[in-house]
């Protein structure tokens, strides 16, 4: 599957109607009016290859920008596959019961479990949280990363004879991740 680099937004439009020019890349190789670059976003482009190339909002017709992306973005989804890969991620759930309070007021938290095993929660909103997980008895270790810098800012194991166990998170602006893995 290509993607395609359209001259100009007013060319868009065609292309994006007759959807053969984007699933074959012979048809789009024919056009004078596209580039071909293979799974790239349209920040990349011949004068910025690394892909830093600044969408505008609207293009010089008005019309939304197309092609999102950049590196902002890029960044974003690596710090967010780092933080997955930390896991065995095929064997997680979603499984909020786990959290059994410690939410800060108009916050949510939302966790991906392999119970007593691995632990990946998500805070959004507060400013600090008092996490309480339900866990079965053994030996973890916390992380609590930020999901902006994905940076992690607070680590420690703890000790554990099953229950609920409050997990203190450090202080932050607007959201927080925690992965908690079983280590005996």
């Amino acid at each position: 599957m290509s993607f395609a680099r359209v001259s100009d937004a007013s060319n868009y439009a065609k292309f994006t109607r007759n959807p053969v020019l984007f699933s074959s890349s012979k048809s789009i190789k024919k056009s004078a009016e596209v580039q071909v670059y293979n799974t790239l976003d349209l920040t990349f482009t011949p004068d910025k290859e690394d892909g830093s190339k600044i969408m505008p909002p609207k293009t010089s017709i008005g019309v939304k920008s197309i092609g999102g992306g950049g590196p902002a973005l890029r960044t974003q989804l690596r710090i967010l596959k780092e933080f997955i890969h930390g896991f065995d991620f095929l064997r997680m759930k979603p499984d909020n019961s786990v959290i059994k309070g410690g939410v800060p007021d108009r916050a949510e938290a939302l966790a991906l479990v392999e119970t007593g095993e691995q632990y990946a929660v998500y805070v959004n909103g507060g400013g600090q949280a008092n996490l309480a997980i339900d866990l079965p008895a053994g030996e973890y270790r916390v992380e609590w990363l930020g999901p902006l810098t994905g940076r992690i800012a607070k680590r420690e194991m703890v000790r554990h004879r099953g229950g609920s166990v409050t997990l203190a998170s450090p202080a932050y602006a607007e959201d927080v991740a925690l992965r908690l893995r079983r280590v005996s």
